[in-house]
């Protein structure tokens, strides 16, 4: 059921709540007004039953984050939030709390989770997840390395654009412990020089198929070390 970029708010997600749809499993409202009295509503009627949950470009905060909670997690296997811009830490010490062993792709881009909620991500029960967008948060290079030490050993998508990250971040990537399982990396808009792509050209990385590197600051050595 998908309703992107309407003028749906917290009634309306009442209503969506409220509805006959008891066969739903993927609900898509990306780009509309929905809050956090709309994610309660929601929580107490179908999320339960939901596989697949997209709330990008809404209005939810970290409380939010905390009506979603309970048994909300415990079929869900795709749950984006990005861009609401103020999930922040306290919004990733929910999801923490939560069980969410089915996860398999999370979007949380643009949310400042910063440094912190990195680390939290990374030490997270997300053994199975395979797609992560967490481009956009001010996760630097520490929060890169908490992510290639956790516990993504499955991962295939990484998208960590846009968060102030440097050749020293890049040397933690490049000895993730999912670098085997990777094939789709996104380290557009950061402040990474030549070095950092020396790192990744001898690091473990032996299926990437797709790979981001604009906006950094590379030159033409850079070129020829990736290829």
């Amino acid at each position: 059921f998908t309703l992107n970029s309407n003028q749906i708010d917290n009634e309306g997600a009442y209503n969506i709540g409220k509805g006959n749809m008891k066969a739903l499993t993927h609900l898509t409202v990306k780009s509309n007004k929905i809050g956090n009295e709309g994610a309660l509503f929601l929580s107490k009627t179908i999320l339960k039953q939901l596989t697949h949950l997209d709330l990008e470009w809404n209005a939810l905060t970290h409380m939010g984050m905390h009506y979603l909670s309970g048994e909300t997690f415990s079929n869900i296997s795709s749950f984006n939030i990005s861009n609401n811009n103020q999930i922040g830490i306290q919004g990733v010490v929910v999801i923490a709390t939560q069980s969410i062993a089915n996860l398999t792709n999370l979007y949380i881009a643009s949310n400042m989770i910063c440094t912190k909620g990195a680390e939290m991500i990374g030490m997270l029960n997300l053994c199975h997840l395979e797609i992560l967008d967490i481009s956009d948060n001010n996760i630097c290079d520490l929060g890169l390395y908490y992510l290639s030490t956790g516990v993504l050993t499955q991962l295939r998508e990484l998208n960590v654009s846009l968060n102030q990250i440097t050749e020293e971040g890049v040397g933690y990537l490049a000895q993730a412990v999912f670098s085997n399982t990777l094939e789709w990396l996104n380290i557009e808009g950061n402040k990474i020089k030549d070095k950092g792509i020396e790192h990744l050209a001898y690091g473990k990385f032996r299926n990437i198929s797709y790979f981001k590197t604009g906006e950094n600051q590379l030159t033409s050595k850079s070129a020829y070390d990736i290829y």
